[in-house]
């Protein structure tokens, strides 16, 4: 094929949501992160054994008195989002970020069991940090 010889149009699609059934017990907030379990149920994000990272939780998922996979969740696996930093992240602009709970990030040393949920985009405060969930090295 020719390389481009004039502007291009090209279609995008933005961040689809992914859809998960929520393990029994759980409540998963609007815009919290959120990972999967051994059993593939969507739980709220922490810093666990056996967990996976998911996404961004696109609405408030309550099945607090369902079944496993009683309800169905959406998260948002792409993406750049502001969650808070477990400790001042300034200067670590580029580095790998993993999750400390739902709303929280950390860099390696300070999580026990490095569930990855992308890398640090940009500081936006001691306490804050924005993740590019998309950006895994």
């Amino acid at each position: 094929m020719a390389a481009l010889g004039a502007e291009r149009d090209t279609a995008r699609k933005e961040g689809a949501f992914e859809a998960y059934p929520l393990k029994a017990g759980v409540k998963i907030y609007k815009g919290g992160m959120a990972c999967t379990d051994a059993n593939g149920y969507l739980v709220p994000a922490s810093d666990t054994a056996g967990l996976k990272f998911a996404g961004m939780s696109r609405s408030t998922y309550d099945n607090t008195n369902g079944a496993n996979g009683a309800i169905t969740g959406e998260v948002m696996r792409k993406g750049m989002f502001m969650y808070d930093s477990g400790h001042d992240l300034t200067g670590h602009e580029g580095e790998l970020a993993y999750v400390a709970d739902d709303h929280t990030v950390d860099l390696t040393g300070n999580v026990a069991h490095q569930i990855l949920a992308g890398a640090i985009s940009h500081v936006d405060s001691a306490t804050g940090v924005t993740v590019d969930f998309e950006r895994r090295a």
